[in-house]
């Protein structure tokens, strides 16, 4: 189903759609994907479907992108992908990510990692995502015509430095858990 979001309490990403039909329907935070959460704003196109066919509540609500242009700098501009999740098989884990791009059916891609890498390079399992992310846009892979698409990527370790090169300076003592120790207080004189 299709229709616009009419109430939105950003506060909790949760509100209202008035379907196509006619209905009103309720959604909240976890009917959404993680990464459409802070694009939702009022009056935005969405699908959706009825939770269990009941007509009041929608879950898998996605937000519609504004149609794109023939311009290539749009079209590059509004290509984006999604973090589904992983699967692992001994050291290697494998992101995968749906790659969206205006007028095209979306693709899946497999970023895959030795976690070795990670280790080595001080990145925690967290940043994963956000490291295969930055892969994708730096190999320029999200906007890659259809002839150039890969279906897996392997991350090596240039990729790693690349994405650290990109990180915000932040003291590596405090990053990495080390404290300097403090020194012992001064002794009380007499």
């Amino acid at each position: 189903m299709t229709g616009k979001i009419n109430l939105l309490n950003s506060a909790d990403s949760s509100g209202f759609i008035a379907a196509d039909n006619g209905a009103r329907v309720h959604f909240s935070s976890s009917d959404l994907f993680a990464y459409d959460i802070g694009r939702l704003m009022v009056g935005q196109m969405v699908s959706f479907e009825l939770r269990d066919g009941r007509g009041s509540e929608a879950m898998n609500v996605c937000p519609h992108r504004p149609h794109a242009t023939d311009s290539s700098a749009q079209t590059r501009a509004e290509a984006r992908s999604r973090y589904l999740g992983f699967e692992q098989k001994g050291s290697i884990r494998a992101y995968q990510f749906e790659l969206i791009l205006p007028q095209e059916a979306s693709r899946t891609i497999a970023v895959q990692i030795d976690l070795g890498l990670l280790r080595l390079h001080r990145i925690a399992m967290q940043d994963g995502p956000a490291l295969c992310r930055h892969a994708l846009v730096a190999r320029g892979l999200e906007t890659a015509p259809p002839a150039r698409r890969a279906k897996q990527l392997l991350l090596v370790e240039q990729d790693v430095t690349a994405y650290q090169a990109s990180l915000p300076a932040v003291n590596a003592k405090r990053r990495y858990g080390f404290r300097r120790p403090t020194p012992a207080p001064a002794a009380l004189e007499a």
